[in-house]
């Protein structure tokens, strides 16, 4: 089975042209582009809308089912993605326009080309290829696709699937969502390149520091102002981050690394419980590996006063916190209170806490290998997600949750999810497709 990464890029660019853009608010979401990339889809794969049932869930999200044929006992496979973006912010920043995908140099631009509509497209490339090649599954597939993953909202289209689907009895063996990539080393400090599956995902959690004052003119302060009081609240949790501790995943992603390290490191990260004290301090030095062994709280909104003489009667900031599982919403409030002091309220906004970590056995190690064969020389190891996914409300009906799109994500590509000038490169979206179909020939035939 041979894909044509040319021809899969034309029909990509219909699918980055819709702007399907999520709101928090479900009755603020213009459903037109969502319904219009659900026709786009009954168009493009004749084959998977012939073959398989489709259901709108929750408004705008997506249900298929692709009935096995019985031959395998294994639990049912999902494979997710999301339809949703987040809006394009500064148009003027943009080099090409966000919602047609422009080809330039080696890579693909738009809104979604990254996050996350590259593994709807690759998903559907396998399926309907797999049913023009007349192959049938041997137990049940499904794909769920949410349309409002990019928001924290109360009607989840995931969680609604979810929901779904357990009341009729269904318990997934394989759920695969965005997360992980075949990405450069540089974020561990190797030279190969490194296939990383998201085995959990830290929690996340908005909360809002307030200090009260009696207000006034400001010509009249007093010894200090809530404005003040709040601002030093916000230094005091700078300078009082929460522990570091090890997860399974993480020291899994370390020990992955230590063979492609100088000497020293290399004994290091091979001896990280004996060498504890010292190593942290050296992961502290990174962002990417602080925050794999630590909740971060990062202080990224203020208020005060309306205008610059007042007194202002009450001043905030937003904290937001991403949370390390072992540590839930309750403990990191807890924390940010007592660094916080007297006088300030803290206050949860929203959040969800960490997701368990998934199992590591069978299931796993055939998407290692699956993931290993996009390129060679490619290092494989679990991690733990930094941001939230969908498939956190998955492990209500599965123990083998895992994040991962089959796509080589550089470090020109990586930064641009949520940003301007969002791109991939645009080699590739072949090897995506042919990823899936070897999943779901292979998953079944164990």
């Amino acid at each position: 089975m041979t894909f044509d990464n040319d021809a899969i890029l034309d029909r990509y660019a219909g699918l980055i042209g819709f702007e399907t853009i999520s709101h928090v608010d479900p009755d603020k979401i213009d459903y037109g582009p969502f319904f219009a990339l659900h026709d786009y889809l009954r168009q493009t794969y004749p084959l998977v809308h012939a073959h398989l049932s489709c259901e709108v869930v929750e408004r705008a999200s997506l249900l298929y089912h692709w009935k096995g044929d019985g031959s395998s006992p294994a639990l049912p496979v999902a494979l997710l993605a999301h339809l949703d973006v987040v809006p394009p912010g500064d148009l003027s920043l943009w080099k090409h326009p966000p919602f047609s995908l422009t080809r330039e140099g080696g890579y693909v631009y738009g809104r979604g080309v990254l996050d996350n509509k590259c593994q709807l497209l690759a998903q559907m490339e396998a399926i309907e290829a797999l049913l023009a090649d007349k192959w049938a599954p041997p137990c049940d597939v499904y794909l769920c696709y949410g349309h409002n993953e990019e928001v924290l909202s109360a009607q989840s289209g995931a969680r609604a699937i979810v929901e779904l689907l357990r009341s009729r009895g269904v318990r997934l063996g394989l759920v695969i969502d965005e997360g992980g990539c075949v990405t450069d080393g540089t974020a561990l400090g190797i030279a190969p390149r490194v296939a990383v599956i998201g085995m959990a995902e830290k929690g996340s959690a908005d909360f809002l520091l307030t200090a009260r004052d009696a207000g006034g003119h400001s010509s009249q302060p007093g010894p200090g102002t809530a404005v003040g009081r709040i601002a030093r609240a916000a230094v005091a949790i700078e300078e009082s981050p929460m522990p570091q501790r090890l997860l399974h995943a993480v020291s899994q992603t370390l020990t992955a690394a230590a063979p492609h390290m100088d000497k020293a490191a290399s004994f290091l990260l091979s001896h990280q419980k004996t060498f504890w004290g010292p190593l942290k301090k050296v992961l502290a030095q990174k962002r990417a590996t602080n925050a794999m062994t630590r909740t971060t709280t990062a202080v990224t909104m203020a208020s005060g006063a309306a205008a610059s003489n007042v007194l202002p009667e009450l001043a905030s900031v937003t904290v937001n916190c991403r949370i390390l599982p072992g540590d839930t919403i309750e403990s990191v409030r807890r924390h940010l209170q007592e660094v916080a002091g007297e006088g300030v309220e803290v206050q949860l906004l929203a959040g969800f806490e960490p997701s368990p970590e998934s199992k590591q056995d069978e299931t796993y190690e055939l998407l290692a290998r699956l993931a290993g064969e996009l390129a060679p020389d490619t290092v494989v190891t679990p991690y733990l997600m930094m941001a939230g996914s969908d498939a956190r409300h998955y492990y209500a009906i599965s123990d083998h949750v895992y994040r991962f799109a089959p796509y080589y994500m550089d470090q020109k590509a990586l930064p641009t999810a949520h940003s301007v000038n969002e791109c991939l490169p645009e080699a590739g979206f072949d090897r995506a497709a042919e990823f899936y179909a070897k999943l779901l020939r292979s998953y079944g035939a164990r």
